[in-house]
């Protein structure tokens, strides 16, 4: 996802962990972020937190509209991901 968006002309900060997140989040300001439900320490809806929902696309392999209402998440994508389709969500996420 990283290198796509990289190709794409987007500026990126990769994280795999929320732990990592939570140290980028706490050094920067960013236009839009893409969480990953399940990252390896946690689950990665608990950025949102840290986060606006409306700036953040969630990915997941195991989709939960009803879980993501609750936790006010927006955009969602279902892996596997079309990368175009992603593209269009953080530009999309990025303008909100």
């Amino acid at each position: 996802m990283s290198r796509y968006l990289e190709r794409c002309g987007l500026e990126v900060t990769e994280a795999g962990s929320v732990g990592e997140a939570h140290r980028h989040l706490d050094a920067g300001d960013f236009d839009a972020v893409v969480i990953d439900v399940g990252l390896p320490d946690g689950d990665g809806l608990t950025l949102l937190a840290r986060t606006d929902a409306v700036h953040s696309v969630v990915v997941t392999a195991n989709p939960d509209p009803v879980r993501f209402e609750g936790c006010g998440v927006v955009r969602y994508l279902a892996k596997p991901l079309d990368l175009c389709e992603l593209r269009s969500a953080v530009e999309a996420a990025s303008r909100a």
